[in-house]
């Protein structure tokens, strides 16, 4: 009576987290939708796309976005806490430069995004070794 309940369960848990679906997801895949899901604040799909091996670093550069900015950048400048805590934490490069030569903490500042100060605060903090 409990299995079938059970491997229903399972089954549902391993499509939520894409473990189903992992082999026919490629790197460049999920390194693009890391900066979409980065940009709109979706901590859980940047998750899901870190688990799925997706370059954290990767800047954009497609044909409609020239901006060479990473998840981080995007992040930054939504104001999305959660996310750049993420990111941060999966060793995202604060010293990486977009296509006008900001770092994230630059795009931040500039911006003023919602949250700026807690922004500039982490950044400032990992960038000096103080946090992890």
């Amino acid at each position: 009576q409990t299995l079938p309940l059970l491997t229903h369960v399972l089954t549902f848990a391993s499509k939520w987290f894409g473990f189903v679906d992992e082999a026919r997801v490629t790197k460049e895949e999920t390194s693009d939708q890391l900066g979409e899901a980065a940009g709109l604040g979706d901590t859980a799909q940047v998750m899901w796309c870190l688990a799925h091996k997706a370059d954290i670093n990767a800047a954009s550069n497609s044909t409609t976005d020239k901006s060479m900015k990473s998840a981080l950048h995007r992040a930054c400048e939504g104001g999305h806490v959660n996310t750049v805590l993420v990111l941060m934490q999966n060793g995202a490069d604060l010293l990486q430069r977009d296509f006008n030569g900001r770092t994230p903490l630059d795009l931040t500042s500039q911006t003023r995004p919602a949250n700026y100060e807690v922004l500039e605060k982490l950044l400032t903090m990992k960038e000096q070794g103080e946090l992890l």
